[in-house]
C-alpha cells in the first residue's frame, strides 16, 4: 500500500543534520521576556530594554538601563515593562523616555485586551483602563506568574500551582484546573488554551477548561516548563533544555535545539514575519520560521515506496524500489538504527523500541524523506 510521505523542505532541517539549519545569537546578553511589535523587537534583560529594527540584526538600548527586566507588552507606540524590585514603567513614545506606572515591584506579566491594561505579581492582579495613568487591584488572592487573553476570557496562571478564569473583565475568578504542581503558565491560539505545568508537562483545553486532555509524547513531564506560544498551527514550548514545537496540537513534539548550549533554560518567545525569538540566560537567539514549520505532504506514489505495518508492534516493512539508507531517529532526533538496503523489501526489527513516535528517515538518490511511525 502506498503512503504519504513528509518532505524535509529544508533538507534536514528538523533533525540539526544541516550546518545552516540552527539558533543564531543575536545579543549575548541575560534576557528574561521578549514582544515583537511590527517589526521592533523589544527584549528586557537584565541590564534594561533594548530594541531591534532590523529582524535581531543590530540592538540598542532604549532605557531603563541597569534595571532588571521581568515582563514586556507593547500597544501601538506605548510599551509596559514590570521590573524587578522597582516598579512598572510605561513610554508612550517607543521607548524614548519613560516614566512610572504602577508601584508594584515583581510585575511577572502584562496583557493588553483593548483599553484594559493588566499586570500580575505574587499580590494579585492589577487593572488599568486609562492606559496605564492609574490602577486598580483586581484580586488579591492569585499570585501571578502569567497572564493570556482570549476573546473575553483572561486566563491567569499561578505560583500557587493553579490556572485562573475571568468572564466579566476581571471582576471575579474561577479555577479551572485540578493538577497540583509548581508554577502555571498559560497561553492561548483561538479557542485552545495551552497550559504547561512543572511536572505534569502541557496540556490542552478547547472549552476553558472543562476538560484537560495531555499532550506529553516526549518525556516534557521531566522538564521545567519556563514559557508557550502559539502561532497558525505551531505550539512552542520552552523548559529548562531547549526548545519543543508541536505542528499537530501537541500530539507530537521535536526538539529544536540546533545551535543553543546545552541545558538552555528558554524564558521567552517573539514571533517576527520570519523568525522565532527566544531569550534565554545565555542571551538572544533566532532562527528562521521557514526552517521550522515548512513541512508540506507530498505524495512519493511514483516511487512506489510502502512503509508498513504502522502502527507498528515489532517489524516494519519498507518497500523501497531503489538503493536507500535508512535511520530510525527519536522525537529529540536521535540516532536509533541505521542501516544501507538495495532489497525491495527490508525489514527492519523494532520490537526493542519503547512505545511512542518515531521517524523513519529515508535517504535515496532522489533526496531525503521522512514519514512518522508510531510504535505500540
Amino acid at each position: 500500500m502506498k503512503k504519504n510521505f513528509i518532505l524535509l523542505v529544508t533538507m534536514l532541517a528538523i533533525f540539526g543534520l544541516s550546518a545552516s539549519a540552527q539558533w543564531q545569537n543575536v545579543l549575548d546578553t541575560s534576557t528574561q521576556v521578549l514582544v515583537a511589535n511590527g517589526n521592533n523587537i523589544f527584549a528586557g534583560t537584565n541590564d534594561g530594554i533594548f530594541l531591534s529594527q532590523d529582524n535581531g540584526a543590530s540592538w540598542v538600548n532604549v532605557g531603563l538601563l541597569d534595571t532588571a527586566i521581568l515582563s514586556l507588552a507593547v500597544s501601538s507606540n506605548n510599551i509596559f515593562a514590570g521590573t524587578y524590585n522597582d516598579s512598572m514603567f510605561l513610554s508612550l513614545n517607543n521607548g524614548t523616555s519613560w516614566t512610572k506606572s504602577l508601584s508594584q515591584n515583581n510585575i511577572f506579566t502584562i496583557a493588553i485586551k483593548g483599553s484594559n491594561i493588566f499586570a500580575g505579581n505574587v499580590n494579585g492582579i492589577f487593572r488599568s483602563i486609562d492606559n496605564g495613568n492609574s490602577w486598580l487591584k483586581i484580586d488579591s488572592t492569585i499570585l501571578t506568574k502569567s497572564l493570556a487573553i482570549s476573546g473575553n476570557n483572561i486566563f491567569a496562571g499561578s505560583f500557587g500551582m493553579c490556572l485562573y478564569l475571568s468572564t466579566n473583565n476581571g471582576v471575579s475568578w474561577s479555577r479551572i484546573d485540578t493538577l497540583y504542581n509548581y508554577w502555571t503558565i498559560v497561553a492561548v491560539k483561538g479557542d485552545t488554551v495551552i497550559m504547561g505545568k512543572d511536572g505534569c508537562g502541557i496540556y490542552l483545553t478547547t472549552d476553558n477548561g472543562n476538560n484537560w486532555v495531555p499532550k506529553n509524547t516526549v518525556g516534557l513531564t521531566d522538564l521545567n516548563i519556563k514559557s508557550l506560544t502559539a502561532t497558525n498551527n505551531n505550539i512552542f514550548v520552552g523548559t529548562d533544555n531547549g526548545v519543543f514545537l508541536s505542528q499537530d496540537g501537541g500530539d507530537s513534539w521535536i526538539t529544536i535545539n540546533d545551535g543553543l548550549p546545552s541545558y538552555t533554560e528558554v524564558e521567552s518567545f517573539a514571533i517576527s514575519s520570519s523568525d522565532v525569538f527566544i531569550a534565554t540566560g545565555v542571551g538572544i537567539w533566532k532562527r528562521p520560521l521557514s526552517e521550522l514549520t515548512g513541512l508540506s505532504e507530498v505524495n512519493f506514489s511514483d516511487n512506489n515506496i510502502s512503509v508498513y505495518p504502522n502502527p507498528v508492534i515489532d517489524n516494519i516493512i519498507i518497500e523501497n524500489p531503489q538503493s536507500a539508507t535508512m535511520k530510525i531517529l527519536n522525537v529529540q532526533g536521535q540516532l536509533i538504527k541505521i542501516l544501507t538496503s538495495s532489497k525491495v523489501k527490508t525489514n527492519i526489527d523494532v520490537s526493542s523500541l519503547s512505545n511512542g513516535v518515531y521517524f523513519l528517515e529515508m535517504e535515496t538518490e532522489k533526496g531525503i524523506i521522512v514519514k512518522k511511525i508510531i510504535k505500540n
